[in-house]
């Protein structure tokens, strides 16, 4: 009995180790970021990942194409309908989301987790599985990236940055100020994508929410529903993102593909 219990404890330990041998994982999303605000701009950064990684331009968000709902969808693999959440509104003490996440599957694989946002209704993602929860609401890409450029042990973190969310209603999708808010992350996430670039096993991976059309977003027009997926892996192959069709809550199974669970 004892001999039976050493060798399932060796193989949960040894499947852990072949998880973790994958590397880090971070998925960042630029809330509201329209994809043909990098065909414009061509992100000196964001561009060095398309260039040497996967993307796919025609990405579609879930209906509606609403933050809390969208982020919601990304974490727990599901849509609005499957899942119920179809609220764009949360506060703190209100109950939290429920239920397995992405967050989960990267514990199960034996990485540390962390969860960075800057919109607090996105509080609503916190669970048991995350092991550092930030809200940095004007900061969240210098937190994310002490992390980063620190951490000595296999992770996975969630990265949400505000901002064009902010640009886009004021001044208009893909606006000069709003290509310009763009051109500043892009710059701020330097750092960070050269550490995926130059790391031996990471993954990293950029996407949005929502975009939005003139000063509007949320609604059913079209433009609102777009998003960009970009991935850069060293040890997963994405290629075929390039040509199929991606909806944001299809953001759980790619990561998943990193910890080679199905």
């Amino acid at each position: 009995m004892e001999r039976v219990l050493l060798f399932i404890l060796s193989l949960f330990f040894f499947y852990q180790l072949s998880y973790a041998e994958n590397g880090s994982v971070v998925v960042i999303s630029i809330d509201a970021l329209h994809p043909d605000a990098i065909v414009k701009i061509k992100p000196k950064n964001i561009g060095k990942l398309i260039d040497i990684g996967v993307s796919n331009f025609n990405g579609k968000s879930v209906k509606p194409p609403k933050t809390l709902i969208s982020h919601t969808a990304m974490v727990t693999g599901k849509t609005p309908i499957d899942s119920g959440y179809n609220s764009n509104v949360w506060k703190s003490g209100d109950p939290t989301v429920s239920g397995e996440t992405v967050f989960h599957d990267a514990k199960s694989a034996g990485l540390k987790t962390y969860y960075i946002y800057s919109k607090q209704k996105l509080g609503f993602l916190n669970n048991s599985a995350i092991d550092k929860s930030i809200f940095g609401k004007d900061d969240s890409i210098s937190i994310a990236e002490k992390i980063i450029l620190n951490e000595k042990k296999p992770y996975f973190m969630f990265l949400h940055i505000s901002g064009l969310d902010e640009v886009g209603p004021q001044y208009g999708w893909l606006s000069d100020e709003y290509l310009e808010e763009f051109k500043f992350i892009d710059n701020e996430l330097q750092k960070i994508i050269d550490h995926f670039i130059h790391s031996k096993n990471g993954t990293i991976i950029i996407t949005s929410d929502h975009a939005g059309h003139e000063k509007e977003h949320g609604t059913d027009h079209p433009e609102d529903y777009k998003l960009p997926l970009i991935i850069f892996s060293k040890t997963t192959n994405f290629d075929d993102i390039k040509t199929s069709s991606y909806s944001s809550y299809q953001l759980r199974s790619l990561v998943n593909r990193v910890f080679k669970k199905k």
